[in-house]
Parts: structure tokens; sequence; C-alpha cells
């Protein structure tokens, strides 16, 4: 992304017959991420007015869903490369090319972390029963197949304080149905391109894949409804899963264009997390517009990150080789995270 340019001056402010009257305080900058240039001085009767009050920065107004670039000023990231408090999350790219297919399935093979995808949807919560009476040590159900932490960390961070951190995700997902209520986009067709967003809810513990993002004080890949217990249980406000289904829509063996901003609430030093569940190892393979991946697979989905202004740049294999994640005579699931600002709250 690039910063904001500068707003209009404030004008001058009219002295008065002793010259208290300063000059006017400057113009705000747009909503587009301007920043006002500080006013004039006003002109002094006797003794001359104070000079004018420099104007406000501009609202940050940030991208717009369709993937435009942040037009406003992010103080924290230089030029919008955010790597230097949240590492490699900005930049981060997700992809799980299958190692073969299997009608709609693409088999999952060695996940980013190395760790190999194991077949773990039956596993039983222990104890049986977790509720509030009885902390969970093991929701069941799966282990974690892939999973990143960075921490909120650097040049402008404070410890316990909070900021705002704006990502854009683009992708090729299967979509999910979680536990609780969040905004789900409306069904605007197959072909069309979806905010899937879905904060504040937990895992139901089925079999379909889980992309989730948290912010935890320390490392943790607890999800909660899902899996081992594995670092702090993270809030239900800090949980923020990314492949809801639309509106009216249940898993099935199809995926789904997205392409969004979300904004995520981290304190100063506390980790961002992301994992992924596959638990029986069985990703929906892209076949763009069909209704069921094992019946029709003609013409794959193919959607690129943007790429105006945005720092680390997209990976050239993301932009160029289209539809993404290719592997085992079939193409996979993906996603990318651009960290577009980092804002004091």
């Amino acid at each position: 992304m690039t910063t904001g340019t500068g707003g209009a001056g404030g004008t001058s402010g009219a002295g008065g017959a002793s010259g208290a009257t300063g000059g006017g305080s400057g113009a705000a900058g747009s909503a587009a991420g301007t920043a006002g240039a500080g006013g004039t001085g006003g002109i002094g009767g006797a003794d001359g007015g104070p000079g004018g009050a420099a104007g406000m920065p501009g609202k940050d107004a940030g991208g717009t869903e369709a993937g435009g670039m942040d037009a406003g000023t992010s103080p924290i990231c230089a030029n919008g490369d955010c790597r230097a408090v949240i590492g490699t999350l900005d930049g981060f790219l997700v992809s799980d090319p299958p190692t073969s297919v299997v009608g709609s399935d693409g088999i999952q093979g060695v996940g980013t972390n190395g760790q190999v995808c194991q077949v773990t949807e039956n596993r039983p919560p222990i104890p049986a029963g977790c509720g509030a009476a009885t902390p969970c040590t093991d929701y069941g159900h799966g282990l974690v197949f892939k999973e990143g932490h960075w921490q909120l960390t650097g040049p402008g961070i404070t410890t316990g304080a909070m900021y705002a951190v704006t990502l854009h995700v683009t992708g090729v997902v299967e979509c999910k149905v979680y536990n609780g209520n969040c905004p789900r986009p409306a069904n605007a067709g197959r072909n069309a391109v979806f905010n899937m967003w879905c904060p504040g809810v937990t895992d139901n513990g089925d079999h379909w894949n889980t992309f989730m993002l948290s912010v935890t004080p320390t490392k943790s890949s607890t999800t909660p409804g899902m899996g081992p217990v594995a670092g702090p249980i993270p809030a239900t406000s800090s949980i923020y899963m990314m492949n809801v289904c639309p509106v009216g829509v249940a898993v099935s063996h199809k995926t789904w264009k997205m392409d969004y901003d979300a904004t995520i609430t981290v304190p100063g030093g506390s980790f961002v997390n992301y994992v992924e569940f596959d638990t029986n190892c069985r990703e929906i393979i892209n076949c763009g517009v069909s209704d069921d991946s094992g019946v029709t697979c003609s013409q794959q989905f193919s959607i690129t990150p943007p790429t105006q202004g945005v720092l680390p740049p997209v990976p050239p294999n993301v932009l160029t080789m289209q539809p993404f994640a290719s592997g085992g005579n079939g193409f996979g699931q993906w996603m990318y995270i651009d960290v577009k600002s980092i804002v004091p709250m």
C-alpha cells in the first residue's frame, strides 16, 4: 500500500485589534486517508496573533472489499511493509496442492510446517463432555495440520497497548459452517467473489477444513471445538474464522473465491496465530463453478491478490501460475494474507 498525500491547509485567521485572534485550524484530511497541512498564522494586531493549528490527519479509509489498496497512513508500517513488527504474517501464503485426487477430494500430504496430515477426525475429547465445569485438555476430532505464529512487537509497538491490524485476504477455499453467529455473505452465485470472514465463533468439530486466526498472549494453536489444547485458549472475541459458507449454503464438494479486508484487535506483545485443520486429509479440489467437484471439473477458479503498493511483493508464482496450488493432477486450496496497516486504537 502507499501512504496518503497532504490535505489542504487551513485558512489564515484574521487578527483582532490586540492580535488575540490566531489563524484557523488546518482542514481535516480526506476520508481516503490524507493528512491536512497546518493553517497559516493569523494577521496580528498590536502583538500579532498566534499561528493556526496544524490540520488533523485524515481517517484511514482502508481498501475496498474487492481488494483495493489502503490509501491511509500507517506510520508503524514503513510504506505498507509491516514485517518489522508482525513478521511474515505480512505476505503469508498458504498453499495446499494435493498429492493425488480421488473424486472430489485432493489428498493432503505434508503441511507448510513439515507436519504430515493425519486422519484424526474420530479422536474423542479428553475428558469426555468438555464444558465449563470440566475444562478441556483436548477437544478431540483432529490434530492441527498447519500453523504459524507471529508476535506484534518492535519499533512503535507498546506492550499491552491495543492495535488495529488490517489484513487483506485472497484465495480459493472450501466453506464451513461454524458454531455461533457471524455475518455470512449473501449467496451471489458460484462465480462471485466473497467475504468469508467470520469472527467470534468456535469450531464445530466436523471434517470440513478449518482456517482460523486467533490472538493470544503467547503462541497457541488451541482451537475451541477442535483438537488439543496447545497454548492459551483464545477468547471467543479473539477467534476469526476465514472461510464461512454464504447464507443458505451448506458444506459441500465445491470451492469459493474470496477477496476481502478484515481487521483484528491485537495487544502489543501478543501473538497472532494461524491454524488449519483437515481431519480427514481430504480437501475439496478447485473445480471452479462446478456444484460438485467429483462430478464436473472442467475449469478452475483463478484470482490474484492486489499488487499495487503492496509490500512485501506478492510472490510471482501466485500471479503467474493461476489457477494456483496444482498437484496430483488437480488444483488445491490456497490463500494469501497481506497486512495492510497497523494503527493504535
